[in-house]
Order: structure tokens, then sequence, then C-alpha cells
């Protein structure tokens, strides 16, 4: 009974396999091992984030998010060769680095490395939004 029921199973998916778009993408194509440690490394400190705001913690629940900021850029700058020409990921990334230049402008970053700092810049100043004051570094 169970050889049936296997073969009946495995025409039925060869099937449907067939009749699946050969160019679609499956979800193993476009997430990666770093994706889903990212996704993973997001959660928990999402949740630390909520666990420090309700116990009345915000300047600490600050700190974290604050402190993710440089690595977001650098997973932005790491991608952005990857990214197909006219993808979204292009207009996100400049919209974002506008409102991060200006974020850091008032809250000044600590510790984002100078690589993270030049890439703001550069990519910031493509747009006429962009605030023209530089960054201070962190040792600045």
């Amino acid at each position: 009974m169970r050889v049936p029921f296997a073969l009946a199973c495995a025409f039925l998916a060869g099937a449907i396999a067939g009749c699946v778009d050969s160019t679609a993408r499956s979800p193993r194509d476009v997430v990666g091992p770093i994706e889903g440690r990212n996704a993973a490394t997001r959660l928990a400190e999402n949740l630390h984030v909520q666990q420090l705001i309700r116990a009345g913690k915000t300047d600490a629940a600050l700190r974290v998010l604050d402190s993710s900021l440089s690595g977001d850029v650098y997973f932005m700058q790491q991608a952005e060769p990857a990214m197909p020409e006219g993808d979204v990921f292009f207009r996100l990334r400049d919209r974002d680095l506008v409102r991060l230049k200006r974020h850091w402008l008032a809250h000044p970053p600590e510790g984002a490395h100078g690589d993270i700092v030049d890439y703001v810049e550069a990519t910031c100043m493509r747009s006429p939004d962009c605030p023209h004051e530089p960054l201070r570094r962190a040792s600045q």
C-alpha cells in the first residue's frame, strides 16, 4: 500500500511541477543564509527593544536601535552590486540614506565605521534633498 501511494505522490508532484512556470523563482533562490541569519537577529533585537520599552527603559531601547543602523547600511552596501538595474532597492536606498543622514546629523552615531559614513555621504549626495553638512565621525 505504501509503495503505490508513494508512486502516486511522486507522479502528482511531477505533474504539478510540469504545470509551474519553469522561470519562476522559489524562495530558496531569493532568500539565502545571510538573509535568514539577519531575520533571526532582527527578531531578537525587536523583542529586546520591546522589552526595554515596556520596562520604561526608552534610552536603552534607542541605543539598541541606533547601534543596528550601521549594520543595516553595511548590508545595503554589500547588496548593491547584486541588485538588478532599476530595482526598487535603489529608490528605497536613496530615500532611506537621506533620512539616515538627517538622523545622524541630529544624533551622531557612536562608532559608525568610516566606510559606512563614506557610503552614506556618497549615496546621499546623489539626492537633491540631501543635507550638505558633513557627518561627524565617531572619533571627532
